[in-house]
């Protein structure tokens, strides 16, 4: 409904508009968008015209804008685009949409292949129809009014230059340990009380701090796989040269289930009594524990990879 209102106000294709509201707020269950109306990570400033919303997490500060409705969401969402697309020209591919949202600073992220891959899954989804509900009339000023009171607002993206292991620690004694991964669903916006797994921790915060990682989240097999194979998202190296940040990945067998673990380094290696922080090992909570206390049933018949994460390189 959204992409279809704002799409005559700014000359976008609703399903690039779609696209990019899959990409910023999901499936629309984030706190955020429930509570403030708020699909597009848009970050309250003194002179935006809307109240405080929820607070963003610390590591970003500050609050988003708060939204009555849909509506006045669709309308401030609105002006701001069509201000950036004013100064840049109409995007005509995912790609284009992207290099154009970098440009104007709607988005402060540097891991613009994800993104796009985000939005290519948000693409995909599009099925063409609206039932043009309360988002369906996008206010008239949306015409007229710039949006340059607004103009220094960032999409809720991360600059992907954080540190893999002060964002580790951020989490630590949160989340609670289950399969779901809402964390991971929610890797923008996530709420203490989300959930994730070993490697859905890991997953979390590389894409946090703007590592490569998978679509989808990944599983210790894959990792392990990636790590000593295609090095798409890891690159294996040896336990000499595993440094705090890096990844230890164990497997048993499949490495499917309780076969398998992984966690950060939280110092350089130096053996078993190597600190890590993870998810599981030690309890529910993400922790900081040993590689001996955490991977102790596994280590004996375990496969042991040390990784690398890679960059997303911004090149195109």
């Amino acid at each position: 409904n959204i992409a279809m209102a704002v799409a005559p106000k700014v000359g976008v294709k609703p399903r690039l508009l779609f696209a990019q509201l899959v990409q910023e707020g999901g499936d629309g269950s984030q706190p955020v968008d429930r509570i403030d109306n708020n699909f597009g990570g848009m970050t309250w400033s003194p002179n935006c015209g809307y109240p405080k919303g929820t607070a963003r997490p610390k590591a970003e500060g500050g609050n988003y804008r708060h939204y009555k409705n849909d509506s006045e969401f669709a309308t401030d969402w609105a002006k701001t685009l069509k201000a950036d697309f004013a100064r840049t020209g109409k995007p005509r591919s995912i790609q284009d949409y992207v290099n154009k949202a970098k440009s104007q600073s709607y988005m402060q992220s540097n891991d613009l292949t994800n993104y796009a891959n985000g939005m290519k899954y948000g693409y995909s989804l599009w099925k063409g129809k609206s039932s043009l509900s309360s988002a369906a009339k996008v206010a008239d000023s949306a015409d007229s009014d710039t949006g340059e009171d607004c103009d220094d607002t960032s999409s809720g993206s991360f600059s992907g230059s954080g540190s893999i292991l002060k964002e580790a620690r951020h989490w630590l004694g949160k989340f609670n340990y289950d399969a779901s991964r809402t964390a991971d669903a929610h890797w923008k916006h996530p709420d203490d009380s989300d959930t994730t797994d070993c490697s859905g921790f890991v997953w979390f915060v590389l894409k946090r701090t703007g590592y490569a990682v998978t679509p989808q989240v990944w599983s210790t097999p894959f990792m392990e796989s990636d790590a000593k194979g295609a090095h798409k998202y890891l690159k294996r190296i040896s336990a000499k040269n595993a440094k705090k940040g890096d990844l230890i990945i164990v497997n048993v067998g499949s490495g499917s289930g309780p076969l398998g673990h992984t966690a950060f380094l939280a110092e350089n290696y130096h053996g078993n009594n190597t600190k890590v922080i993870e998810m599981g090992g030690n309890g529910n909570k993400v922790n900081e524990q040993t590689i001996a206390y955490s991977f102790t049933s596994l280590l004996p018949n375990g496969r042991v990879t040390f990784a690398e994460p890679k960059k997303v390189s911004s090149k195109k």
